[in-house]
């Protein structure tokens, strides 16, 4: 699981090259912020889905959808939650460790 702020904050940084369309995070990829691709030089440009209202409804329709899901799985003791936050590498890893002990 990971925060709601922290999922609006990554998904609203999420930019696409409109040359070469790769997608990359402003302050990671972009730290000056001037939306210019590093492996191109085209201009990063943010998909509409990517804004913060948008994200929120998404978050929304996820709730709606997934509640009866982690409920049946919950009820059954078999849902198991994994933080989100962190690097790829260490939320990988508790993956991992949780998979290898079930």
């Amino acid at each position: 699981m990971v925060d709601e702020d922290e999922i609006i904050r990554r998904l609203s940084r999420r930019v696409s090259c409109n040359e070469c369309g790769s997608i990359l995070n402003i302050g990671i990829n972009d730290p000056g912020g001037n939306r210019i691709c590093p492996k191109c030089g085209g201009e990063l440009v943010q998909r509409d889905d990517d804004r913060p209202e948008t994200v929120k409804k998404r978050l929304q329709v996820y709730h709606l959808s997934t509640e009866p899901v982690r409920s049946y799985y919950d009820k059954r003791g078999i849902l198991s939650d994994i933080t989100g936050s962190g690097s790829v590498k260490s939320v990988q890893l508790k993956i991992f460790q949780l998979l290898n002990h079930t």
